[in-house]
């Protein structure tokens, strides 16, 4: 089975049960309804298939592409997929826009892959906060992290790890006696 690749969970979008990735163009790689596995900085999270496929120009990254995709606006965006992609000329490239769809439960991130997912987080807040007080910043981080959490614990009632409508201090109270 082929693996789409990630080095990076922008957006925190790996960890929802559909999801966008920006690739390079390859016809023979990204096929409408064929099922990948995806990779996490080579931890594989489950097997999705690619529901739909757009083949867009550099031009073509609007704000819902971009945001949904990477959280970042198109210049932002543009300069990222700059970056990933350094040997290919921007004037002539065209990537493939694919919407993708779990069909197998999403594992829970691993340890490094939830504080990539705080890192970003409190990047994102530190850079649209330059100024808040710290104690925001926390509190929005807290929310972030609890919504993370939750997602979590729905995936693991939903394959029946736990049961369903259980807390975060439900699970780490039964962890700890």
């Amino acid at each position: 089975m082929e693996i789409i690749k990630f080095s990076y969970n922008w957006n925190g979008k790996l960890c929802n049960k559909a999801f966008t990735t920006i690739r390079l163009h390859n016809p023979r790689k990204y096929i409408k309804d064929n099922v990948y596995n995806i990779e996490l900085n080579n931890e594989i999270l489950g097997q999705a298939k690619l529901i739909d496929i757009k083949t867009i120009t550099p031009a073509n990254l609007n704000n819902y592409i971009s945001f949904l995709d990477t959280g970042y606006s198109p210049n932002e965006t543009q300069k990222i997929l700059t970056t990933m992609y350094k040997n290919v000329s921007f004037e002539r490239v065209l990537f493939d826009f694919c919407l993708l769809n779990y069909c197998t439960p999403i594992l829970t991130p691993s340890a490094s892959s939830l504080s990539e997912i705080i890192i970003e987080t409190l990047k994102t807040l530190i850079s649209k906060n330059n100024r808040t007080p710290e104690i925001v910043l926390m509190k929005e981080l807290k929310q972030g992290i609890n919504t993370v959490f939750q997602n979590e614990l729905k995936t693991m009632a939903e394959v029946g790890i736990i049961k369903m409508g259980s807390t975060i201090n439900d699970e780490y109270i039964k962890l700890n006696t």
